[in-house]
C-alpha cells in the first residue's frame, strides 16, 4: 500500500530560520519515510508572485506548522499567514500547530492559546537546557499528529 504524503506548510519569521532547520532536520525521518513534504517560502521561485504562491501553499496543505517568537507575532506577513490559515483551517479542517521557538506573548496572540501548543506547556524551545530534547519532544507529538491524519485521509478515501 502506498501512502501519499501530508504536505506540511511552515510560517516562520527569517529571524527564527535556525529554528526552521532544526524543525526540518528532526523531521529527516517522517521525510525519508515519505510521510511527509515540506513547503515554506523559501520554494518560491523568481518572479513569483509571493502572495499567490503562499495562498496556493497554504489551501493544499494538511498541516500547517507556526514557529512562534516575538519577531513571528511582530511580523505583518506571519500574521497574515496566520489568518489566511485560521480562515482555510475553519472552512477544510486543517490542523495547525504553534510551536513556541521563543520567549514572547503568544498567549496573548489572537487565539493562540485556544489549541495545545508546542513543546509541552508552551515552553519556548530557547529555554530548555537541550534544545534537542525540546525539539525530540515536538518530533514524537508531529508524529503521532502526521501518522493519525494519514489515517483519517486512508479512511476517507476507502
Amino acid at each position: 500500500m502506498s501512502i501519499n504524503p501530508i504536505n506540511v506548510f511552515y510560517s516562520y519569521s527569517h529571524a527564527d530560520s535556525s529554528h526552521k532547520k532544526n524543525m526540518e532536520k528532526f523531521n529527516t525521518l517522517l521525510r525519508n519515510e515519505k510521510l511527509i513534504s515540506e513547503w515554506s517560502d523559501k520554494e518560491i521561485l523568481p518572479g513569483k508572485n509571493i502572495n499567490n504562491e503562499i495562498e496556493k501553499a497554504l489551501a493544499s496543505a494538511d498541516l500547517i506548522i507556526f514557529l512562534v517568537s516575538i519577531d513571528f507575532i511582530a511580523s505583518p506577513a506571519c500574521k497574515k499567514e496566520w489568518d489566511s490559515a485560521n480562515k482555510i483551517a475553519k472552512a477544510q479542517s486543517k490542523n495547525l500547530v504553534s510551536i513556541i521557538v521563543r520567549d514572547c506573548p503568544w498567549l496573548d496572540f489572537e487565539n493562540m492559546s485556544e489549541s495545545l501548543v508546542l513543546p509541552y506547556d508552551g515552553k519556548p524551545i530557547a529555554l530548555w537546557d537541550s534544545e534537542d530534547s525540546a525539539w525530540m519532544s515536538v518530533y514524537s507529538s508531529i508524529r503521532r499528529l502526521v501518522l493519525e491524519i494519514i489515517e483519517r485521509k486512508s479512511v476517507i478515501k476507502n
